[in-house]
């Protein structure tokens, strides 16, 4: 880890920490929330925990993360997202996306196809912006966008560059795939509804206790 990711991730521990101390209620400031974001991508824009570099991903590119070892704590991240706390509760996967000035059609992310594995199993989604659902049916349970400069502040990002747009969706895997493990991996690239082009810039998996398997 350089001192820039040393540095990052203390800032980012601190944020928990404040924002735990400056929680408006002691519900809101016992909801942490760990995620582990990924040490080996396809492309350097997707490795580690969002820092404002993003890549562009279209139906004929795709690109993957790999390898989530133990994760970052975060206060009140249903807050920030606006989704309700069981809803985040029951997400494996999040990822966010620079978005311009504009979110996708159906709030969130454009319309994009994923292939969840864990070197075992695994799961192909389609997420449909135009017709705001997953296929399957069910596995997208959060999809919407948060302002720029929010997300920026959030993550303890300094020297913020993030457009006015991000935006974030939220996945409900399967028990079948061990999303725990150090063999899970995600690839994600366009699909041909609407803009069908995103450009991700942070995937992360939520860790329950922070436990990896082989």
């Amino acid at each position: 880890m350089t001192r820039v990711q040393v540095t990052r991730a203390a800032a980012l521990v601190a944020l928990a920490a404040g924002a735990l101390a400056a929680g408006t209620s002691s519900a809101q400031a016992q909801a942490l929330d760990v995620i582990r974001w990924p040490t080996s991508a396809s492309v350097v824009e997707l490795i580690g925990p969002p820092d404002d570099r993003a890549v562009g991903v279209n139906p004929y590119r795709e690109e993957s993360a790999a390898k989530f070892r133990c994760g970052v704590p975060y206060a009140n991240l249903a807050a920030f997202l606006r989704v309700p706390v069981s809803t985040l509760a029951r997400a494996d996967v999040i990822a966010f996306e620079f978005n311009g000035g504009h979110p996708g059609e159906s709030g969130g992310w454009e319309s994009s196809k994923w292939l969840f594995s864990d070197g075992t199993g695994a799961l192909t989604v389609v997420w449909d912006a135009v017709a705001g659902a997953s296929m399957p049916a069910g596995i997208v349970i959060g999809n919407g966008s948060v302002a720029g400069a929010d997300y920026d502040r959030y993550f303890g990002i300094a020297a913020g560059s993030a457009p006015p747009v991000v935006s974030f969706i939220l996945f409900d895997l399967p028990p079948t795939l061990a999303t725990g493990s150090l063999g899970f991996q995600v690839l994600v690239k366009g699909y041909p509804s609407g803009e069908g082009d995103p450009d991700p810039e942070a995937i992360g998996v939520f860790a329950r206790g922070c436990g990896l398997s082989e």
